[in-house]
């Protein structure tokens, strides 16, 4: 629902609105599953302006979400399954 909410509003008034509603622990499985769909796309995160911009907005930077970045990689990792 949020990454269609998502696409519906701007940034800022996203920004705003998560911010308002949304408590710490709320806006940190946000963000890891918006990090984890980026990590799905099979580019670096980092590459992702809007998701920079979601941390910002949000008051989380890259390195707090680093913790979670390996177990996201294992998750994403279809490589591991023989075809």
């Amino acid at each position: 629902r949020v990454e269609r909410y998502f696409g519906q509003v701007p940034l800022d008034a996203f920004l705003a609105e998560a911010r308002a509603i949304l408590n710490p622990q709320q806006r940190r499985c946000l963000l890891v599953n918006l990090y984890d769909a980026a990590l799905a796309t099979g580019e670096p995160p980092e590459s992702h302006p809007r998701l920079g911009a979601l941390l910002a907005g949000l008051g989380t930077t890259a390195e707090e979400l680093q913790p979670y970045r390996a177990t996201l990689a294992v998750k994403n990792d279809l490589s591991i399954f023989h075809q």
